[in-house]
C-alpha cells in the first residue's frame, strides 16, 4: 500500500509539474507573440540557453538543429514535469500551502539565475535585460502557482 502511494503521489506531482509547465509555456507564446518586434528571447528558459545549460550539464554535444530542437524539448518538458515533485516535498515539510509555494517558486528561480549563468552561458541576473527578468520572475510564478494549484487539488481527492 505504501509503494502504490508513493507511486500515486510521484506521478501526479509529474502530471502538477506538466499542467505548469504547459501554462508556462503559454504564457512564454502568448508574450511572444506580444511583442513581435522584441530580437532575442523573452525569457531564457525559451532560449538556446537551455539546450548549452544541459549539453554542458550532460557532456553531449547536439549536431543538427533538429538535435538541438529534440533537446530542448526533452529538457523543457522532462525538467518542468519533474521539478514539481519539489513542491510536494515542501508540502509535507512546511506548515501550509501557501509557504509551500512560495518556496517553490523562489527555489524555481533560483535555479533559473544560478543555472542559466552557470551552464548556460548567459549573463547573471543582475545584467540581464530588465524585460527578460520581469519574464522570468512573471513565467516562474505562473508555473509556481499552476503547480501549486494542480498538486493540491489532486492531493485532496
Amino acid at each position: 500500500m505504501v509503494a502504490r502511494s508513493m507511486v500515486r503521489s510521484l506521478l501526479s506531482s509529474v502530471f502538477a509539474g506538466f499542467v505548469g509547465t504547459t501554462a508556462m509555456t503559454t504564457t512564454m507564446s502568448l508574450e511572444r507573440r506580444a511583442r513581435r518586434n522584441l530580437s532575442g528571447p523573452v525569457d531564457y528558459d525559451a532560449s538556446d540557453h537551455v539546450v548549452t545549460a544541459a549539453s554542458n550539464f550532460l557532456h553531449i554535444a547536439p549536431k543538427t538543429d533538429g538535435e538541438r530542437k529534440l533537446l530542448f524539448l526533452v529538457v523543457h518538458w522532462g525538467y518542468g514535469s519533474a521539478v514539481a515533485v519539489d513542491y510536494r516535498v515542501l508540502r509535507r515539510v512546511l506548515p501550509n500551502r501557501v509557504a509551500a509555494a512560495i518556496a517553490f517558486y523562489l527555489g524555481c528561480q533560483t535555479m533559473a539565475f544560478v543555472l542559466f549563468p552557470t551552464l548556460g552561458e548567459t549573463p547573471p541576473p543582475w545584467r540581464w535585460r530588465r524585460d527578460m527578468l520581469a519574464s522570468s520572475l512573471v513565467q516562474h510564478a505562473v508555473y509556481a502557482a499552476v503547480v501549486a494549484r494542480v498538486s493540491e487539488a489532486s492531493s485532496a481527492e
